[in-house]
């Protein structure tokens, strides 16, 4: 061999060495990475259940203001008969109010009519 071949294989060789530590290096960082990821993984895993559990809560809830809408629609029933209860009441009211009216004028006049004749015996 001669220098010039070997000192090429030298550097060849110091090369090749630098690239196996380069290699080793980045696989090293490779890993952690994927320790990262694995970790970020398990994370998200946590996040995912944590949500199928508000998920559960907010059926619940759901379910709860469905229950709520349903007895609010009887109530809404019940308030609908009292209007119509209302209403009739209201009528009857106002016949009667007419009624005493009537009868009002009805002894209005009566009570002039006697008052008339006490005047007229009167002045007789």
């Amino acid at each position: 061999m001669t220098v010039r071949q070997n000192w090429n294989d030298d550097r060849l060789d110091g090369l090749e060495r630098k690239v196996d530590e380069g290699f080793n290096r980045m696989e090293v960082r490779l890993e952690r990475i994927d320790g990262r990821f694995a970790a970020v993984d398990e994370r998200f895993k946590s996040i995912a259940v944590q949500f199928e559990q508000v998920d559960k809560q907010f059926e619940k809830v759901d379910k709860q203001f469905e229950r709520v809408d349903k007895q609010f629609e009887k109530v809404d029933k019940q308030f609908e008969k009292v209007d119509k209860r209302f209403v009739q009441v209201d009528a009857r009211l106002q016949s009667l109010d007419e009624a005493v009216r009537a009868l009002h004028r009805t002894f209005l006049a009566g009570s002039l009519v006697v008052a008339a004749a006490v005047i007229g015996q009167a002045l007789i």
